[in-house]
């Protein structure tokens, strides 16, 4: 009889760690979609990994949520059309609606490309960011980080390196041409021009951009005079598309999702870039 009650009652246990473990919801693993930096750091006052790592940190929270879910993350001028568009019998607007669906816990943030790039600069200057704002705010007040503002400043006052990377068919090859023999600088427009490494035409110079771009974890960069910023991890561009949706449910005005990858060598939405790249560490000397 002991032995039977013994086996029941280890039924009745199995059972109940069964009905148990049914009665819990499913977690769903998280996927990576953005590969975090493993590589150990390689520049000066710059540390790369952190950079990578806060993006993909951004990335993957966003696309897994994106996928069946609700992002906090969402692009400014999907937001703009979101709270301008009632579609509900409620007088709910698109970006109401949304707001109810977030969590209450969630931290709705709206980026666009500048923003982005800049969460990634934050992250791998480390001490340095407040010196870089500190000495935006001296050059220009209150206005707006840019591009082509973050890039004048790495390169003078943080020994960052820029590159002129242009198709022949830029309406501003003439000018860049020309400003880059006579003083080696990327001229913007009624802003502090931008010294220049070298100016890398396409087409011509592809395998030592291709290189470049491979000895480089992390590059700032924008496209022609400013109008989009962005950042490269090796050979690959890294862009944050402003009409991006925080998820797949409400992408009725956004062709692409909020965070788009591409080769570098395949990007062709404009025809100017300059590229910047911190300083490297230097190589440590061979002992015989």
């Amino acid at each position: 009889m002991r032995i039977a009650f013994l086996l029941i009652l280890s039924l009745l246990i199995s059972c109940k760690k069964e009905s148990n473990q049914q009665a819990q919801p499913e977690v769903k693993e998280k996927r990576i979609y953005t590969e975090y930096s493993t590589i150990e750091n390689r520049y000066q006052g710059f540390h790369s990994p952190d950079a990578v790592n806060a993006i993909a940190e951004i990335e993957n929270a966003y696309f897994n949520a994106y996928e069946e879910g609700f992002s906090p993350f969402f692009g400014t001028v999907w937001a703009e059309n979101a709270i301008a568009f009632f579609p509900f019998a409620d007088s709910l607007s698109y970006f109401e609606y949304y707001q109810k669906q977030l969590p209450d816990t969630a931290c709705p943030e709206a980026l666009h490309c500048t923003l982005y790039a800049n969460k990634a600069l934050q992250a791998g200057l480390r001490d340095g960011w407040h010196r870089l704002s500190q000495l935006h705010e001296k050059q220009w007040g209150k206005r707006e980080y840019a591009g082509w503002s973050i890039a004048y400043l790495l390169c003078r006052y943080f020994d960052w390196q820029a590159f002129l990377i242009i198709e022949k068919h830029s309406p501003e090859y003439e000018a860049c041409k020309k400003a880059f023999i006579e003083q080696q600088k990327y001229p913007v427009y009624r802003q502090p021009d931008i010294p220049l490494q070298a100016m890398l035409e396409r087409g011509k110079d592809d395998q030592q951009i291709a290189h470049l771009l491979s000895e480089n974890e992390f590059g700032w960069g924008f496209s022609y005079q400013g109008w989009h910023t962005w950042i490269t991890r090796f050979t690959d561009l890294k862009e944050c598309y402003w009409g991006g949706a925080p998820s797949r449910e409400l992408g009725a005005y956004s062709s692409a999702p909020l965070f788009l990858k591409t080769p570098f060598m395949a990007y062709h939405d404009y025809a100017s870039h300059v590229i910047c790249f911190p300083p490297k560490l230097p190589t440590p000397a061979i002992s015989n």
